[in-house]
């Protein structure tokens, strides 16, 4: 069975800066990384079901000489049950591949991947913040780090395991890259470009309000939007957006209670990462 000679892999976390993470990776003339950097091949729901190794393997036609040749599918440590990857799978194929987890505040990680998704207009049935985190699972869960790395570490020795912490990595992305560079046996000297340069925030000036999720769901309105003249787009902005703030607003009881879920998955993941106690304030 022909197969990409895969040697690494950027497991998760969503929001946590790794698209511009894989931006300056695939900068690295040693490096490979596949377009699109989220292939998504090894979800437990899409594996080998609706897709195949002819597909995969296209995703590496360009390999040349690289050493370190890999992917990065953030989903497969993002708790939703089509897009979770079973870590035995990976093993099984690739049993020598070296993982990179990026990880962030928890608390701020699931304020951004609910902007993220708001912006889409998902979750279509939840329009607000406090409702949406009670009740889909995903948010609270995806940032359950240490419980999805000891998956991992079921199979994979630490010594095949790089954490990244998005707080590092924005504050000196350059001294995180060289790490990284080093862990994957290439030229930890390489300078990238445009380190400090932001990918995919969600920093949209506007997100779907309730009516524009209602809209979504008819396929004719979202065929007659492109009809809408561009002058008339701005006057219908405030019935079927709402301004991002940038800042979901948490009531109170449900944030002390999404910091007492995570508190101790927290403190242990920072304490395998030889990081302090305090470094997430909550």
């Amino acid at each position: 069975m022909d197969k990409p000679n895969l040697n690494y892999i950027v497991i998760g976390s969503p929001k946590c800066g790794t698209t511009s993470f894989c931006d300056l990776l695939g900068q690295h003339p040693e490096v490979f990384i596949t377009n699109p950097k989220e292939p998504r091949f090894f979800s437990q729901a899409i594996f080998l079901k609706e897709s195949d190794w002819s597909n995969y393997l296209d995703l590496f036609a360009e390999v040349k000489d690289e050493k370190a040749i890999g992917e990065g599918t953030v989903n497969y440590t993002c708790s939703h049950y089509r897009q979770l990857a079973d870590p035995e799978t990976i093993y099984k194929f690739y049993p020598k591949t070296r993982l990179i987890y990026m990880v962030r505040n928890p608390i701020k990680r699931i304020e951004s991947h609910w902007l993220h998704h708001s912006i889409m207009g998902w979750p279509g049935d939840v329009p607000d913040f406090d409702t949406a985190i009670r009740n889909y699972s995903m948010f609270l869960n995806t940032s359950r780090y240490w419980s999805h790395i000891n998956r991992f570490r079921r199979f994979f020795p630490d010594q095949q395991i790089h954490v990244v912490f998005f707080e590092d990595f924005t504050k000196d992305p350059e001294s995180e890259m060289r790490k990284v560079f080093e862990f994957l046996g290439v030229d930890s000297e390489f300078q990238s470009t445009n380190a400090n340069e932001p990918r995919n925030p969600s920093n949209q000036e506007f997100i779907d309000a309730s009516l524009m999720r209602i809209a979504r769901k008819s396929k004719i309105l979202m065929q007659l939007k492109s009809l809408i003249p561009k002058f008339l787009k701005t006057y219908l902005i405030p019935i079927f957006k709402s301004r991002n703030t940038g800042h979901p607003e948490w009531k109170p009881t449900t944030l002390s209670w999404a910091i007492n879920e995570l508190k101790d998955d927290s403190l242990r993941f920072l304490e395998y990462s030889n990081k302090p106690n305090d470094f997430w304030q909550f």
